[in-house]
Formats: C-alpha cells, structure tokens, sequence
C-alpha cells in the first residue's frame, strides 16, 4: 500500500493513552529561566509553554469525554440528601402509597405483602445498577466512540498535528533565540548560515545537543515527512521505527510518541533558555 487514498487509519486504541505530556519540573525550570533572563526571551519561553500546553491538552482530550460521563454518572448515583437507602426507598415507597390510598393505612396484612412484593421488585432492579454502571463507564464509553470511523479520523489527524507542532513550537523558539543573539532578524531554520549562527552566538555544544543531534534530527525528520509526504515511510526511515509506529508504509503517531518527541526536546529547550548569552 503506497498511495495516500488507500493508506490505513492506525490508531493507539487504549484510553489510557490519551493524556497530557507537558510536566510540572519542567514548566518550573522554564519559568525560573524566564526571571533570570528578564525582556530578551521571557515571551518566547511564554510562547513555546503556551503551544506545548495547549498541544498537551489536545492529546488527553479525546479522553476527556467518556471520563467526564463517567465522573457526572458516578456523581448523580452516589450518596446525597435525596438519596435512600434500600430499606429507606422501600418504606418511602409505602408511605408514598399510604398517602394516595388511604385504605391502606389500616391494613397491616396488605402492607405486608406490598412490602415483599417492592422487595422483590427493588432487588431486581438493584441488580441491575451493577450492569448500567458498567455500561456507563468510562472504558465502556470509549469503546463505543472507538468504533466509529470519524473518531478513527479525528484521533489520527489530532495525533499527527501534535507532532507537527510539538517540533515546531520547539524549532521556533530556536530560531527565535537565535535570531536575538546574533542580532540577525532575517535569520531562518533554513538559512544556509543558521547552524554557523549558532555556533559563534550560542556555542558549538549548544549546536550539537539543541540543533545538530541525531535524536533532534529524528524528529525533523518525521515533522518533514508529516508535513511533505504525507507520512509515507520508505527505506530512508526504517531508523525512525522506534520514534513511531509504520504500517502499511505510512507513519502512525501514538501519544507515547509525542511524548517521546517532547521529551527528547524540553532538555535542549532549557539549555537554551539558561544560556549565559540571554542572562
């Protein structure tokens, strides 16, 4: 299969799959950052924070539904001030009844069988509160959203803009710094001169471990094949089989991927943000 209107939908199908990745030490370190470097690159850390907060939000979305269900039926059947227990709800019953039929408050023996025959009744139906409670769960839920072809398609297109702008909130940012410390606003990811920029205004280990590395690398090059091909795979990208999943010769993003892509990419990030240059 190698055309892109017969290419599959592949999908990870685990509910539990599906939430955010940005953490809490690094949003700390980012924001201390921030105060040592005062003006020069405060907004663009504000900036690449916002995108990866956001991008992190629309990863556990899908999520979001069935568990909201979930939460809103476990909340409506637990216990309150108008709920009863059994026993409660049964004599709530027969007092409901003594009310309207007022022949039967001074008949002990039909009170009696009433309240067999509610007992009866009642544990019926309280046998199957074990059955609607699983069925409104919030796995149960999602297994029938994931049967649908649209959330299929919503979910890989969701996955596959994710990556796309994980890399690049992460190479804007870059670009951004870069063009601020050496002055150049003209300067792009593109340039011919942007790794030498880097170098003489950054340092050249700061252009290995934030611009030049393999794994940083890797991840360009799956953003580019996103991007421009479409996600289709070939030999060139047999080395990125660890970095997402390739079937039917296209590349499928999972969200253990994206948050490999963000953990791959928040440590360069802090280097640069600390960088004695923006201090």
């Amino acid at each position: 299969m190698d055309s892109l209107e017969d290419r599959s939908i592949v999908v990870d199908q685990r509910i539990e799959s599906y939430k955010g990745f940005l953490d809490d030490d690094f949003t700390r370190a980012a924001f201390e950052a921030s105060d040592r470097s005062g003006r020069r690159i405060s907004h663009l850390i504000f900036n690449l924070l916002t995108d990866w907060r956001s991008i992190s939000y629309a990863v556990a979305f899908p999520a979001l539904a069935p568990n909201a269900i979930e939460n809103f039926h476990v909340g409506m059947a637990g216990e309150g001030p108008l709920d009863y227990s059994f026993l409660d709800f049964l004599e709530y019953v027969l007092s409901r009844l003594r009310d309207r039929v007022p022949s039967l408050t001074n008949d002990q023996a039909l009170q009696s069988e009433l309240r067999s025959e509610l007992f009866e009744v009642l544990s019926d139906v309280r046998g199957l509160q074990s059955i609607r409670d699983d069925s409104v769960s919030a796995s149960a839920i999602w297994q029938q959203y994931i049967q649908h072809h649209p959330f299929h398609l919503g979910l890989h297109g969701i996955m596959r803009l994710a990556y796309i702008g994980i890399y690049g909130a992460y190479e804007e940012f870059v670009v951004r710094c870069v063009r601020i410390s050496t002055g150049s606003s003209r300067l792009q990811s593109t340039s011919s001169n942007f790794s030498t920029a880097i170098c003489s205004s950054l340092g050249s280990n700061l252009l290995g471990s934030c611009w030049d590395s393999e794994e940083i690398n890797q991840v360009r090059r799956i953003r580019n094949k996103l991007i421009h091909a479409g996600g289709q795979a070939d030999e060139s990208t047999r080395d990125l089989a660890n970095l997402v999943h390739i079937q039917d010769g296209f590349m499928h993003i999972f969200p253990e991927h994206l948050t490999q892509a963000y953990a791959l990419l928040k440590s360069p990030a802090l280097a640069i943000m600390s960088h004695d240059a923006f201090v």
